[in-house]
Parts: C-alpha cells; structure tokens; sequence
C-alpha cells in the first residue's frame, strides 16, 4: 500500500513539475512586464532649434562686437574666446540632443533585459519553492504513515487478534459449561430418582 501511495505522489509531482516547466516556457514567449519607452522627438527639436538659434544669435551678436574697430586687442581675444565657447557650446547641445533617441533605446533594452532577468529568476525561485514545499509534504505523509498509523495498524491488528483469543476462550469456557450443568443436572435427577425409589 505504503509503495502504491509513493508511487502516485511521484506520478503527482512530476506531472507539476511539467505543468510548471510549461508554465515557464509559456512566460519566455511572452514578457511578464512590457515597457514601451517613447521620446517626444518634437519638442526636443524645436528646443534643439530655439538653443541653436539662441546661441548663434549671441555669436553673431558677439563676432559683431570683435569687429568693432574701438576695442582693444585683450578685448578682441577675449570676446573670440567667449564666442569659440559659444559654439562649442551650441555644437555640445546639437549631438546631445540629437544622441537622445538612440540613448532612450539603449536605456529601454537595457531595462526589458533586466526586468524579463528578474521575473525569469522570481519564477525558478517560486518553483523551487513550490517543489520544496510539496516534497516536504510528502515527506511528512510518509513520516506519519511509518511513526503513527502503521504501528497503530499493527496494535489494532494484535487486540483484534487478543479479542477473537478471548472470544475463543470464552466460547469453550461456555460450552463446558454447558456441559458442566448437563452432568450436574443427569446427576440431580438421577438422584431424585433414587430418592423416590421405594425401599425394598
């Protein structure tokens, strides 16, 4: 019995675990989280545009101001610093900008990677865990059925063994005593009779 009962919980828990094993492979089909990361392109570029207009405004602005011929030779070099800067400044804003979308994407397949590594990693540990709890269970059904109930069955065995002993005993000790009063009885009427014989 104990080997039947084994037997279908080992045909139980490998029938979860393919449920499982097809419940996960189900999941990589198809991301747990799905994350669509958009950039409103639109208004980057018209304030991309609305920058790089600024900026050469104030270079223009500034170039016109070294052309004066009433500055000095320090102040001329000093405002051709001012404008190099400027135009570092507006060429950094351009790529910047325009870097924009193809650093959203990086960051977006960077997330679905790690967000689709940690739901993979949440299901293997809940699995496991769910394997472990149904091997602990069986484990203590077995427990129980070897510490408890099969030496209980064994005892009730052995009482009903004693109780059909006694019942035996009994039975015998009945019959001869049955036995027992018919002679006694023979015995009592055999002397009425020889009581109520006539004297010769």
């Amino acid at each position: 019995m104990l080997k039947h009962c084994l037997v279908a919980l080992v045909l139980a828990f490998s029938s979860f675990t393919s449920l499982a094993e097809e419940a996960v492979t189900k999941q990589h089909q198809q991301p747990l989280i799905n994350i669509d990361m958009t950039l409103d392109l639109d208004g980057m570029e018209q304030y991309a545009e609305q920058a790089t207009q600024s900026l050469e405004s104030i270079s223009d602005s500034l170039q016109a101001i070294v052309d004066n011929p009433n500055l000095s030779e320090d102040q001329k070099q000093a405002l051709d610093k001012t404008i190099n800067s400027v135009n570092q400044l507006t060429l950094s804003t351009t790529q910047t900008l325009r870097g924009l979308p193809n650093a959203l994407e990086q960051s977006r397949v960077a997330f679905k990677q790690t967000s689709q590594t940690l739901m993979d990693d949440l299901q293997f540990k809940l699995i496991v865990v769910l394997c472990a709890i149904v091997l602990v269970i069986v484990l203590a059904l077995v427990a129980i059925y070897l510490l408890i109930l099969k030496p209980m069955q064994q005892t009730l065995v052995r009482a009903t063994g004693n109780i059909s002993s006694m019942a035996q005993s009994i039975q015998i000790t009945a019959e001869a005593l049955k036995v027992s009063t018919e002679k006694q009885q023979q015995i009592m009427d055999f002397i009425e009779t020889a009581e109520t014989k006539p004297k010769a």
